[in-house]
């Protein structure tokens, strides 16, 4: 699991073209979410609520960057991601990625 979280956030990283601050809320709130995403992905929990629609009208890059993590991570760990899961990531991206302009 560990490798699967550090291998999400390098990836972001390298998309977003920053290194991510360690030492902040988002980044900690960005880490439990992949956590608990492979953690659903082993136990086949699903995520009830369905935001895509609102997040990929709203913040396109970020939903595009969740949907291509879910895709490797899926990948890494043999499972298929349900749609709602790239939504729910996309939110966490964005706001690394709002703490970073911040920070500038």
């Amino acid at each position: 699991m560990a490798a699967a979280v550090r291998k999400c956030a390098t990836f972001i990283e390298e998309k977003i073209g920053k290194h991510i601050d360690v030492t902040t809320m988002a980044y900690n709130r960005l880490m439990n979410h992949i956590r608990h995403m492979v953690s659903r992905a082993a136990t086949g929990e699903k995520l009830k609520v369905d935001l895509n629609q609102f997040i990929e009208k709203n913040y396109p890059e970020s939903f595009a960057l969740a949907g291509d993590i879910c895709k490797e991570l899926g990948k890494d760990l043999n499972h298929e991601f349900l749609d709602n899961e790239t939504g729910y990531l996309a939110i966490h991206i964005e706001q690394i990625k709002c703490d970073e302009m911040v920070s500038e």
